[in-house]
């Protein structure tokens, strides 16, 4: 349910990216979403728009094979095209 409305709702500027294995089964996830952080260091009262991946998670078996770091290079380059964020 918290994926759903998370990264299911066509209003919001989310996506969830997955990795799946042979059989088609999910092995690993991230979440990455628009948000409205303060400016400066995380401080301060002026809000800006930046991107915020959360949700990331490899299962054990799939663990110590680099999949966590694909999936943080792809979500960086989707960030980057997507929404011109750094």
């Amino acid at each position: 349910a918290e994926f759903t409305r998370r990264y299911g709702s066509k209003r919001r500027a989310s996506e969830l990216f997955v990795c799946r294995d042979g059989q088609n089964a999910i092995v690993a996830c991230v979440g990455v979403e628009m948000g409205k952080i303060p400016d400066g260091y995380l401080q301060g009262p002026t809000l800006t728009k930046a991107p915020l991946m959360s949700n990331l998670a490899v299962s054990r078996s799939y663990r110590r094979r680099g999949l966590a770091e694909q999936l943080v290079r792809v979500v960086e380059q989707h960030v980057q095209d997507a929404y011109g964020a750094d």
